[in-house]
């Protein structure tokens, strides 16, 4: 991911994340800078992981047995705008986390402490939870890595 990006929205507070409506795709967004209110969609795949890298951040001991597997999920183009396929976290030195996101032209980033990344990780576990319940009860078992 680059050093420039064209939304920056600095420090972050009150994290939520929801599913679109009628879509696999992930709302997230938070309160940035100077209160500052942002979103992004992200793709059903990058937000299972986020899930799994906040995860690995946030609770180490917890995730270092869990293998990174998650039910099958397409693609997105990464030309469409707006929608994140791609990001990465990070733990600043500063213990701020980092979170980038593109879309392939579109970049962006945001920093959150680890209270907030708690925050968002119970909201996607939530989302994620009830994808797993439901391919459950469609008896979907294929899987992918994310190694």
């Amino acid at each position: 991911m680059p050093t420039q990006f064209q939304r920056a929205y600095g420090l972050t507070f009150n994290f939520f994340a929801f599913r679109k409506p009628n879509s696999e795709s992930v709302i997230i967004g938070g309160d940035g800078e100077n209160s500052a209110r942002w979103t992004r969609v992200l793709t059903g795949r990058a937000a299972k992981i986020l899930w799994y890298q906040l995860g690995l951040t946030l609770f180490p001991a917890r995730f270092e047995t869990i293998s990174p597997k998650f039910h099958t999920v397409p693609y997105r183009s990464s030309s469409q705008p707006s929608i994140t396929s791609e990001l990465q976290l990070e733990k600043l030195p500063s213990g701020f986390i980092e979170i980038t996101g593109s879309n392939g032209e579109l970049h962006w980033c945001a920093q959150f402490d680890v209270t907030h990344g708690e925050r968002l990780w119970d909201e996607l576990d939530i989302i994620l939870g009830e994808d797993a319940e439901q391919a459950n009860d469609d008896n979907i078992d294929t899987v992918i890595s994310l190694d």
